[in-house]
């Protein structure tokens, strides 16, 4: 997915579904070119994680859109998630690999009251211009100034089976890896 992140003019991902015997199983899913979102993805029952990536073009983040937050808040609004518990939501950016966990289920799942008021407070935080480290910070503090209940991780890109809870230090400045495996 990395190589995707870096390479295609369109997003893919995977829907992931757990086995009774603890492995997973993966469906592709490919977006078309130059779109920006993974517009073949549908999710008509319920899955145990889904991972995409964002690919090159112009107005691409490095970190979470707000529309995979909004896509995040449908699954669970529309009991599309096996174990919310367990859910892996990730994307592979250029930049880095990141999880959203969804921390709070009940505070997550009022996501659909106010969405203009959130994407208005998103656009201040998160930026296509953006360095990378700026938009890890704006997304930390887009999740705190709108109480959504999740948590952001940030894996480790040399191996990514080690995965750092993230937050802004003090200062607002920088990230401090909370870790957690």
């Amino acid at each position: 997915m990395k190589s995707a992140a870096n390479n295609f003019n369109y997003e893919i991902g995977y829907k992931m579904n757990r086995y009774e015997d603890g492995t997973f199983g993966y469906e592709y899913v490919q977006g078309l070119p130059n779109s920006g979102s993974l517009d073949g993805l549908t999710v008509n029952s319920p899955i145990d994680g889904l991972i995409h990536s964002h690919n090159l073009g112009t107005d691409m983040l490095s970190i979470f859109s707000l529309s995979d937050i909004f896509a995040l808040g449908a699954m669970v609004q529309e009991n599309l998630i096996n174990n919310i518990e367990n859910f892996v939501f990730g994307v592979v950016t250029s930049e880095g690999t990141y999880l959203l966990s969804i921390s709070d289920p009940i505070t997550f799942s009022n996501l659909s009251s106010g969405l203009e008021i959130l994407r208005s407070i998103y656009i201040n935080y998160v930026k296509p211009d953006n360095s990378a480290l700026q938009n890890e910070i704006g997304l930390l503090q887009f999740l705190n100034t709108s109480n959504l209940g999740l948590s952001l991780y940030k894996g480790n890109l040399s191996n990514f089976n080690s995965w750092d809870r993230v937050r802004k230090n003090n200062q607002g400045t920088n990230i401090v890896n909370l870790n957690c495996n």
